[in-house]
């Protein structure tokens, strides 16, 4: 009978493989763990090619880039520095964990923004866990059932534990605890210096777009649409310092092209009428392989004066229009450009399609690609004013070291305004604040749509694991079963993986963890009250992180709400939104239990190399050189045989 163990056609199968997984996730758990919490560090990148630097903390990032590298991995594919055994382990063991912890990852970037290190770490955790029940003669689908009913357990406590926000009305408190939310993200990235600085530019800008709507909604003039983080648009601009960053209540986009004749166009145009175009303003050159007969020199004359005509039309039937501001998706030529400026309108091409579809929903418009529509139109008895675009004001002004168009004010006739911030300071620092306002920006609208929370500073992770091993006493005094029994130990231990997630945040921070945890564990024993006792980094103590002063309970249903967090209580709470929670216990506990099922790899033979191939191919001509060449000796003496017969 086959050992189960054994290497069987370039797989492995069994207890093995699980192993193998597990050590290639922990390998990338511990890379990633330092740079959790607000005092995690960072990673640097360097690109060997190009030159580009990327230094970031976040964990999406930093998997993608670790990704990059394994698949690159021209080291240690090289048949000379691994050996067959060593080459096919890794390949198994390492790229197929490492995958899936990035789809895991991205999936919590794409789905809530945050917590993208959050659900690694816990993965690793749960894993290492795991390991520790299999040495102890627990079977792969023993531990998953516990770690399942583990998950249900948890999130049945999370929704007991929910502190509700009201967002009903824009008031000054409600303002006050979303900036304390949007925080939090910043306090692990790099702008943590200033992150009441740029949590209040993107609440301010929530602000402003709640009050369009509802300028908009009570003049009936469009239905309610929630708040989403398309809604925001990002302009990174080169230059300054990054407090020189701004919000604008409007469009920002660079002038990718100039043309003859824009410096003379005006560059300061108030309550414009702008017309957006996706139609090609210049002389058309032929294509390829186009071909045009002309046997007199009148006809070339007759055929240059049509195309100036068509092209002289298109531009009268713009000019009639009213316009003031022409936006094109395609080219607008020295010629079109010389004519608007002549007839005192401004000319924008080349104008990227993702920035001409916000204009279109945030100032309203059309995109319009035939003129001859635009003709029937204007010739039409109908209101025309639709098809343009409006703002308040349109300014050309440098910034930085290029020129920029900005379109601000809106006037609440779009369909799903957008309002853009600003971004200023060193390129490579623009990458990564892009990429915490991303984070920050999602939070906003996570609790936005769902305003509920949770208390963070490990809380809410050692009252769950509180709850879940005096469920798991309870339990083990009621039954004699093995089963139960095993499942029962498999939850002790998951319950044992929440509170890793508050040993590496001690651990960043340079606490003691060990004793961090067992005074919280202990605080968290004795009872309800001490339930929202959590660490606190910014003062270096475990302390109450929900004050009285900030919360009431609602008699008729039950629930906490936060009803305003002052200044003099900034620092003395972590709230984070209720979604990043769940789907952080969620994607950790189904990535775990993905990894433990498997228990059978296959791995494919790897492709030959250039060099293999030519070695191949010589060899095998050879081959066939030397067989050909014995043929013709053959058949040589075949024929001398024969003639000294006859």
């Amino acid at each position: 009978m086959q050992n189960p163990q054994a290497v069987i056609a370039g797989g492995k199968s069994g207890t093995t493989v699980v192993l193998d997984n597990i050590e290639a996730a922990l390998t990338i758990g511990n890379i990633l763990k330092t740079t959790y919490g607000p005092f995690g560090r960072d990673k640097l990148f360097c690109e060997s090619e190009t030159g580009q630097i990327i230094i970031s903390n976040d964990g999406a990032t930093i998997l993608k880039y670790l990704k990059k590298k394994i698949k690159k991995n021209s080291e240690l594919s090289n048949p000379g520095k691994m050996s067959k055994d060593e080459t096919i382990r890794w390949a198994f063991s390492t790229e197929p964990v490492i995958d899936l912890l990035v789809n895991i990852s991205e999936t919590q970037d794409s789905q809530v923004g945050d917590g993208t290190t959050s659900v690694v770490l816990l993965t690793c955790a749960l894993l290492k866990q795991a390991r520790r029940l299999m040495s102890l003669g627990l079977s792969p689908h023993s531990i998953i059932q516990s770690f399942r009913l583990g998950h249900q357990f948890i999130t049945r406590k999370l929704s007991q534990i929910e502190l509700c926000l009201d967002l009903s009305e824009i008031s000054e408190q409600a303002i006050n605890v979303l900036v304390e939310i949007v925080k939090i993200p910043f306090n692990s990235k790099v702008l943590k210096n200033m992150s009441f600085f740029f949590s209040q530019l993107l609440v301010d800008a929530y602000v402003q777009l709640r009050k369009i709507q509802q300028r908009k909604e009570a003049s009936n003039r469009s239905e309610q649409h929630l708040f989403t983080r398309r809604n925001l648009l990002f302009c990174g601009i080169p230059g300054g310092s990054i407090q020189d960053s701004f919000l604008l209540n409007g469009i920002c986009f660079k002038r990718t092209f100039y043309y003859a004749g824009y410096e003379q166009q005006q560059k300061r145009i108030e309550n414009p009428k702008i017309l957006i175009l996706n139609h090609e303003l210049e002389l058309k050159q032929q294509k390829e392989f186009a071909r045009i007969v002309i046997n007199d020199p009148s006809s070339y004359h007759n055929f240059m004066e049509t195309e100036w005509e068509l092209l002289n039309k298109k531009l009268e039937t713009i000019v009639k229009t009213g316009c003031d501001i022409v936006l094109n998706l395609q080219t607008i030529g020295d010629i079109a450009t010389q004519y608007f400026t002549q007839h005192g309108l401004t000319s924008i091409g080349r104008i990227d399609e993702a920035t001409l579809n916000s204009i279109v929903k945030s100032l309203g418009g059309v995109i319009i690609s035939s003129l001859e529509d635009l003709e029937t139109l204007l010739n039409s008895t109908h209101e025309i004013l639709p098809v343009y675009g409006s703002c308040n004001l349109f300014e050309e002004k440098c910034i930085g070291e290029d020129f920029y168009c900005v379109l601000s004010g809106l006037q609440c006739v779009g369909s799903d305004e957008r309002i853009t911030v600003v971004l200023r300071g060193e390129e490579n620092i623009l990458e990564e604040a892009k990429r915490s306002m991303h984070d920050a920006l999602c939070i906003l609208e996570n609790i936005v749509h769902v305003p509920v929370c949770h208390l963070g500073g490990g809380a809410t992770e050692l009252y769950l694991k509180t709850c879940l091993k005096q469920y798991c006493n309870e339990c083990s005094l009621s039954t004699t079963n093995e089963q139960a029994l095993s499942i029962i130990e498999g939850l002790r231990h998951y319950a044992t993986a929440l509170e890793e997630l508050v040993f590496i945040l001690c651990d960043n921070a340079g606490l003691n963890a060990s004793k961090v945890i067992d005074t919280l564990s202990s605080l968290h024993e004795k009872g309800e009250s001490y339930q929202y006792y959590g660490l606190n980094l910014y003062k270096n103590a475990i302390m109450n992180l929900l004050p009285s002063a900030i919360c009431k309970i609602e008699e008729s249903t039950g629930k906490s709400f936060i009803r305003d967090i002052p200044q003099e209580l900034r620092n003395s709470t972590v709230l984070e939104p209720c979604s990043v929670k769940r789907n952080v216990f969620q994607s950790a506990t189904e990535a775990a239990c993905f990894i433990l099922s498997i228990d059978y790899v296959v791995v494919m033979p790897p492709l030959e190399t250039e060099k293999e191939r030519s070695e191949r191919l010589a060899k095998l001509y050879s081959q066939q050189q030397a067989l050909q060449k014995q043929w013709t000796q053959h058949i040589k003496s075949e024929e001398r045989k024969k003639h000294e017969y006859l």
